[in-house]
């Protein structure tokens, strides 16, 4: 599957200048950074799983800590994101996709072949977060940087059709006026590919989020 199908060139080049220009465009998440690379490291000795891709990486945060983390356990570890050259390679499949904070930047006329794209590339589990909310940051040409805003029933059931199950809650805080910080609104997803791979999927969030007290957690 080549870039011009999950992404305008025009979009591409609106994104590239965005991650340029902004220090922090695709460049955060330090509690996943922490996470993942112990949660997955648990995956990999339960259910052999060794190889993650991060899908929409961005400028690399969260793959180079589980590079880091992960080197002693045998883990390859990619990152695709076809608007930062250092990653803009079509990436291999891989027993764990992670997607964070991406897929609501997709062309909305581009979201199913980027789904399909996603679920091609999982061989066990995937685990992605969707931002529910509009975004902080406008890209170049004046619209919101989350220019794909469903709900999260909406992202379920397309996510259905891909994944065998899966289990998935939502996050959500507050505005913080201390932190200038808006209120979240998050998808978080964790599915199989494959109905033998549920236990993967059931093990990856709850070891990701085993101290986290959020809204009631859903499986489906």
């Amino acid at each position: 599957m080549q870039n011009s199908e999950l992404i305008s060139k025009e979009y591409k080049i609106l994104n590239s200048k965005l991650h340029r220009d902004s220090d922090e465009y695709g460049n955060r998440n330090n509690f996943l950074c922490n996470q993942l690379p112990t949660s997955i490291a648990i995956i990999n000795k339960l259910f052999k799983c060794n190889s993650v891709l991060d899908y929409g990486c961005g400028k690399g945060m969260i793959v180079r800590a589980l590079q880091s983390k992960l080197a002693k356990h045998s883990i390859t570890v990619q990152g695709y994101d076809p608007c930062v050259k250092a990653y803009e390679t079509p990436p291999n499949p891989a027993d764990i996709l992670i997607s964070t904070d991406v897929l609501e930047h997709i062309e909305p006329d581009k979201i199913d072949v980027v789904l399909d794209h996603i679920g091609d590339l999982t061989l066990r589990s995937c685990y992605l977060i969707i931002d529910l909310l509009p975004a902080v940051k406008n890209l170049p040409d004046g619209r919101n940087a989350h220019i794909m805003l469903e709900t999260s029933g909406w992202w379920l059931g397309r996510l259905s059709k891909i994944f065998r199950s899966g289990v998935h809650y939502i996050l959500e805080k507050e505005a913080n006026l201390d932190t200038k910080m808006g209120p979240t609104r998050k998808l978080i997803y964790v599915g199989a590919k494959k109905e033998k791979d549920t236990l993967i999927a059931l093990n990856l969030f709850s070891a990701t989020h085993a101290n986290t007290h959020q809204k009631k957690t859903n499986i489906t």
